[in-house]
């Protein structure tokens, strides 16, 4: 069965999207495609979002209701029943259930995760801590980040130090070859804050001729050779030990649980200390 997943939303559709991901994985033999309609802040909004859902050929739709202005979200929920579509009300029971409880009217207003708090500046400002200090570039960042991830190429370094800078972390990564010294600065940094990825060989090689592959790469390439591979991770396993750091096998992980983990050891160690918000200005 294909199922078209559209998400209605009067911001950005992001909660929406996160939704349907985590929901419809649970039904893994349904092929679910996304469409988000973002910014429906009027009923025209949301019958041109509608009319454009008619010429889809999907088997069934599905629509994700992520609207908190109550006449806009009775609205769609009207018309998705309509047409015979299959409605979720993303916050609607959520909102009523807590105003019960906190016996607290919510505001409703669309768009509020997204005004600029001090968070949001903060993750900005890690975000682009992560950029500056990514893959080595600049071995000061190995003093000022909460976060220092070590590992070979290949070990989602950076898209783990993306991601931990979208929670508001100043991550600074330092990738691992056995032909090029550490810097020192490496071994000023508190070993607590410093996280050692490691992955089985057989899985790294795999990844690594996958890259070769998709780069036009002859797959002779010492980059993707078994020996090189062994060599790298013997290499920086003997580094993990000699820095007393933590280390993580990331080899079955996704980015998200592997950053879960990361986060529960330095919040363990630091409880608020973690986030030091450095300075990374010129």
């Amino acid at each position: 069965m294909r199922v078209l997943a559209a998400i209605f939303s009067d911001s950005t559709g992001e909660t929406g999207a996160a939704v349907v991901l985590a929901t419809m994985a649970q039904f893994p033999d349904i092929e679910t495609r996304q469409q988000v309609f973002p910014a429906c802040l009027h009923e025209q909004d949301i019958d041109e979002g509608l009319l454009d859902l008619a010429a889809d050929e999907a088997d069934r739709v599905v629509i994700f209701n992520s609207l908190v202005v109550p006449t806009l979200a009775d609205y769609l929920k009207r018309r998705a029943a309509e047409k015979g579509y299959i409605h979720v009300d993303v916050f609607s029971e959520t909102l009523r259930t807590l105003e019960e409880g906190l016996d607290e009217a919510a505001v409703r207003l669309p768009g509020l995760t997204r005004k600029l708090t001090d968070s949001y500046l903060h993750r900005i400002s890690s975000i682009e801590f992560a950029m500056r200090y990514d893959d080595g570039k600049d071995p000061r960042g190995l003093l000022l980040a909460d976060i220092v991830l070590l590992g070979v190429s290949r070990t989602s370094k950076t898209p783990l130090s993306i991601y931990l800078a979208i929670k508001g972390y100043n991550v600074a990564n330092l990738p691992l070859v056995p032909e090029i010294p550490v810097p020192e600065e490496i071994y000023e940094v508190d070993p607590r804050r410093m996280v050692g990825l490691s992955i089985k060989p057989e899985r790294l090689l795999d990844i690594r001729m996958k890259r070769l592959e998709s780069m036009g790469m002859a797959m002779s390439s010492n980059y993707g050779a078994a020996e090189r591979v062994k060599s790298e991770l013997d290499y920086a396993s003997a580094l993990f030990q000699q820095l007393g750091c933590t280390v993580i096998d990331v080899t079955d992980q996704t980015i998200e649980l592997t950053a879960a983990h990361i986060i529960e050891q330095v919040r363990e160690v630091f409880g608020a200390g973690v986030r030091r918000f450095a300075d990374v200005s010129d």
